[in-house]
């Protein structure tokens, strides 16, 4: 997810895209509801700071940007109403 000059990111509510396109290092992420039966608003932040992210082994952490660190949980803006 770090290749790109810009980066659009469909809100299907999975929490590891969704925790960097939210976080928005930079100002290269642009989020959009999905076309075809989108997602209502997430109850709950996205656990950025704790286990949206995966290890090599698969297990949940956090999720960090590109300086290291902890990207905080982050709030589900972006979708349909």
């Amino acid at each position: 997810m770090r290749d790109a000059k810009y980066k659009l990111a469909l809100n299907r509510q999975k929490k590891e895209l969704m925790c960097f396109a939210y976080h928005n290092e930079d100002n290269a992420w642009l989020v959009n509801p999905m076309f075809i039966e989108p997602k209502t608003k997430l109850a709950t932040p996205y656990p950025c700071s704790t286990t949206a992210c995966k290890d090599a082994s698969g297990a949940g952490t956090a999720c960090r940007d590109e300086a290291g660190n902890v990207i905080p949980d982050q709030e589900d803006t972006v979708f349909a109403q």
